[in-house]
């Protein structure tokens, strides 16, 4: 049976039909796609990806009856992309504009390099980079982005997020408070006390830490935390 265009289906498929052909092609949704800032990297777009691909690759045109199969659950971020419903609405115009400032400020080499911390003095001070995701998963990255680098206390609210995810904030917060301390994160005195005063003081880091899988080896820890 010929399977048809539901409403929203067909807009999109209207909308991408530039020439009025009843056909559109592979390339433009990828091009599309990534203008929009949605990348191929991006989990709820990799099957979309791998068939745009493979249309690509054969020089097929999409017509609507292939289009309903291929559109799949990624119909709602093609049809918010076409619409400029994404959080950041023209998102070309956006990443050149994060170009021109990078541009402007990569030759500003004022300042001094941390040097209180081995890993922080070891770094490149040539390296510059940025990348930024908006909430609806738009990707753009410039310059030595994709750099291993080492995050610091950036680490704390990745780590607080593990362990109430594994335990649940009930149990989480038997251990570590959730008021703000008023005082330096690496204070002294936030050592005392029955409990850390929040998991971003590095007290209640370190018990963050300490919760997540906390049943397993160190090793094994670790590598979950990474992943």
């Amino acid at each position: 049976m010929e399977k048809k265009l539901e409403p929203r289906e067909e807009k999109i498929f209207k909308a991408l039909d530039i020439n009025g052909n009843g056909n559109v092609t592979a390339k433009n949704i990828i091009n599309l796609l990534l203008d929009s800032g949605l990348d191929r990297a991006d989990p709820r777009l990799q099957n979309l990806y791998a068939n745009l691909d493979q249309i690509n690759e054969d020089q097929q045109l999409i017509t609507p009856e292939k289009f309903v199969d291929l559109l799949g659950p990624s119909g709602l971020l093609l049809d918010r992309a076409i619409k400029g419903n994404l959080a950041v609405p023209d998102f070309k115009d956006f990443s050149q504009r994060i170009v021109q400032m990078c541009e402007e400020v990569a030759s500003n080499t004022s300042g001094n390099q941390a040097d209180y911390i081995p890993p922080l003095q070891e770094v490149n001070p040539e390296q510059f980079g940025i990348s930024i995701v908006t909430i609806d998963g738009q990707v753009f990255s410039n310059g030595d982005s994709d750099v291993d680098f080492s995050i610091q206390s950036t680490c704390k609210p990745f780590n607080y997020c593990f362990a109430v995810e594994e335990l649940g904030a009930e149990k989480v917060h038997k251990h570590i408070g959730q008021e703000p301390s008023g005082r330096p994160f690496n204070a002294a005195a936030l050592l005392n006390g029955p409990r850390p005063h929040n998991p971003m003081v590095n007290a209640g880091a370190i018990m963050a830490a300490a919760l997540i899988k906390n049943d397993a080896p160190g090793h094994r820890r670790l590598q979950h935390v990474r992943s």
